[in-house]
Parts: C-alpha cells; sequence; structure tokens
C-alpha cells in the first residue's frame, strides 16, 4: 500500500475527495456538504501577536469583537 500525502486548499481537497482521488481529507470547517461523512480530530489554539504597548495586549483574552474595533 503507498501512502501519499498532498497539501493543498480545502476547495481543491474537496473537489479530489468527490472524483475519488483521494481517500481522505484534512480541512478547515466549516464543510456543509451531505455527501461527505465530517469528523473533528482536533481544535487548534489560535495565538494573536501584538506589539508592546498595544491596547489589546492588556487583555486576559482577545474576542473576535475585539479584533472587529479599530483599536
Amino acid at each position: 500500500m503507498e501512502i501519499i500525502v498532498h497539501e493543498d486548499t480545502t476547495t481543491r481537497l474537496l473537489k479530489l475527495a468527490h472524483g475519488y482521488e483521494i481517500d481522505f481529507a484534512l480541512v478547515s470547517q466549516p464543510i456543509q456538504d451531505e455527501r461527505l461523512e465530517v469528523r473533528q480530530l482536533f481544535t487548534e489554539e489560535l495565538l494573536l501577536a501584538l506589539p508592546p504597548g498595544h491596547p489589546l495586549a492588556r487583555k486576559r483574552s482577545v474576542t473576535v469583537a475585539d479584533l472587529a474595533r479599530k483599536v
């Protein structure tokens, strides 16, 4: 059995899966496709890098709403 790892965009990987060109894909969520069985394998912590003195640097956690505000 030969195992090949191929990296590509979510859109391209889904196209390959639909065409039976690959057996499975690790892709970004959300996937809204009833033809596929989707399982969450893990969650990934996202980190935010800020310059010293930035107002958000004082917060213990930052929300998407915090990022949307022009600070």
